[in-house]
């Protein structure tokens, strides 16, 4: 194989994997965590926001705005936000919060919640914050009822592996001792939300009386420097029946809290640690339904407001309005296209690196030299052969009779053939009746027009004779 036809080769090649990637991502299903409101593949979510939808006593509409500048008008309202990311700064966040306490509602499922907003509703900043554990599959209850939802990531392969998030609260050892009274080397990297809170109902109140009894200055509102305790620093014990606790496979003692609720003033925030759970993969079976009605049954029953504004980050200045789109944005969004144009992309690249070099011009081939005279000798052959009359093919072989005779005797034939045969039959030393009869066959068919092909053979076999008797 020559380099041109392997570089060919790889070329093919690499159109073919091209055109598989373009066919999968057109057929079947996407198995990518999209997390798409108005899509149905199976990590979407058009089937929950649908549910949702039906659930709100009027029109839902959306949040694309700072929740400050949000007018809700006279009735309060859910303000939802489902998607893989919850953006906020720490001024966004208490924003949010006062707009909960005033009689609003905030239903957020993030698996990740920004930083700042959960640090607003923390203590010390012990929590509650999101972490993960890995899992293929996952055992959900709801409150305390028995009922066990069981959930099971999949990609394209089959069940695999996945990292699912939970609240936690973070562990230290001042507030094991301080609040626990005791520390545990190696206790697990996790503590419950629930054990936390029974703990730390007495705690926080000791805690800010120790803390702040002895500074004057920071309860003095007439001080410059007042900034005076942020109403969101105490914790909200979650309540029991709004609280839906995983049963992680790997550990059978591990309860952990992925769905919690704060009374904030007049109004409730909910927060849900993983949006996977409502993607239409398993909600379109009958435990995957039931469970995410149970969810929607511990949302308040007021109008829906979408939050879309919390799902990006919001530049300032001359980047306010956030960065250009690129064109490939849909190309990156399915996988099997993003991987097509990467193998463009490096397909390019390897053409450019091995074939842009300087090459020297191809030097046309010239063709060989053939010899053709047997090749002549058998068309001609069969020219003859296929003659009626044998007078041509006689005339050829008594041709290179004489030319024998002539080169290696000598012998010039003339027109006037008396004496020749004799002199034919001494010089070579070959029966005088062998030539006679040569000459005799020429002159019944070279001169005769109506010989026959057939006449041809005796001729012939008179001259191989006479060419085996000759003298060397």
């Amino acid at each position: 194989m020559t380099r041109t036809s392997g570089y060919y080769i790889g070329i093919i090649a690499l159109g073919l994997v091209l055109l598989y990637l373009i066919i999968r991502a057109l057929q079947g299903d996407l198995w990518v965590e999209t997390y798409r409101h108005d899509e149905s593949e199976p990590y979407d979510l058009d089937i929950f926001v649908e549910l949702l939808e039906r659930s709100s006593p009027s029109a839902t509409s959306y949040l694309d705005e700072s929740i400050a500048a949000f007018d809700s008008g006279d009735s309060a309202v859910c303000l939802v936000f489902l998607g893989r990311d919850f953006i906020a700064t720490p001024e966004e966040s208490k924003e949010l919060l006062d707009f909960i306490e005033a009689g609003n509602s905030a239903f957020i499922c993030a698996s990740s919640i920004t930083l700042p907003l959960l640090q607003e509703i923390s203590a010390n900043n012990t929590g509650p914050y999101q972490t993960i554990a890995e899992d293929t599959r996952v055992d959900a209850y709801i409150g305390n009822d028995t009922t066990r939802y069981t959930f099971e990531y999949r990609d394209d392969k089959g069940p695999t592996q996945r990292f699912w998030s939970y609240f936690t609260i973070q562990e230290n050892e001042s507030y094991k001792k301080e609040v626990l009274g005791e520390y545990v080397p190696e206790a697990p990297s996790w503590y419950s939300l629930t054990d936390y809170f029974d703990e730390i109902d007495e705690y926080d109140e000791e805690y800010y009386d120790e803390e702040y009894d002895d500074d004057e200055d920071y309860y003095d509102e007439d001080n410059d420097d007042f900034e005076g305790i942020d109403k969101y620093t105490v914790p909200v014990k979650p309540t029991t029946e709004d609280s839906i606790f995983i049963q992680f496979n790997e550990d059978g003692k591990r309860v952990l809290e992925n769905f919690i609720s704060f009374n904030i003033g007049e109004g409730k925030l909910f927060l849900h640690s993983d949006q996977l759970f409502f993607t239409n993969y398993f909600i379109i079976e009958n435990e995957g339904f039931e469970y995410a009605q149970k969810v929607i049954s511990h949302l308040p029953n007021k109008r829906v407001v979408w939050d879309r504004y919390h799902a990006n980050y919001h530049y300032e200045g001359e980047f306010a309005d956030g960065p250009p789109s690129s064109p490939l944005r849909f190309v990156f969004e399915n996988p099997p296209l993003k991987y097509a144009w990467y193998t463009i992309i490096l397909t390019t690249l390897l053409f450019v690196l091995f074939r842009s070099k300087r090459q020297q011009r191809i030097i046309p081939l010239m063709p060989r030299v053939e010899n053709t005279s047997i090749a002549f000798a058998h068309s001609l052959g069969a020219l003859h052969y296929k003659a009626d009359s044998g007078r041509h093919l006689a005339k050829e072989m008594m041709h290179l009779f004489n030319n024998f005779n002539r080169r290696r005797y000598g012998i010039k034939r003339k027109k006037d053939i008396s004496g020749l045969a004799e002199e034919i039959a001494k010089k070579s030393k070959t029966p005088i009746e062998l030539v006679k009869s040569i000459l005799e066959l020429e002159r019944k068919i070279v001169f005769n027009p109506s010989s026959r092909m057939s006449e041809n053979g005796i001729l012939y076999r008179k001259l191989q004779s006479y060419y085996k008797q000759a003298r060397k």
